[in-house]
């Protein structure tokens, strides 16, 4: 079953009836697009980590193994580590989008308040 193809409209920005080329409108929803994805997988991979987390302290209080206990403990240390350092390079990565973001404010600003005749 397949579809008809899509036809375009009169009103398309991509698409006109001159010989000229004409552009589409850049948008800023394209940056914050890209970044939901890695939200997700970073969500999902703190969850993982959370219940692998949760499995290895129940394990550790059922252990009676001395040697066992102490592997557990240690993987209970890794996987608390990597989800601080998760919660690091989050706090990171939304520095650096607000720096970007401010250059940017600032140097539409200085665009703005720029005499037009120069």
């Amino acid at each position: 079953m397949s579809s008809p193809s899509p036809t375009h409209s009169l009103s398309s920005p991509t698409i006109s009836n001159h010989h000229e080329q004409v552009l589409p409108t850049p948008s800023s929803s394209t940056t914050t697009g890209q970044s939901i994805p890695k939200n997700n997988k970073q969500q999902a991979l703190r969850q993982e980590l959370e219940q692998q987390l949760t499995e290895k302290k129940k394990q550790l209080e059922e252990s009676s193994s001395g040697i066992g206990k102490n592997v557990l403990a240690r993987q209970i240390s890794q996987l608390e580590e990597r989800l601080k350092e998760m919660e690091t390079q989050k706090y990171e990565d939304e520095t650096v989008i607000s720096n970007e973001r401010l250059r940017n404010l600032e140097r539409d600003l200085a665009a703005y308040r720029k005499p037009q005749g120069l």
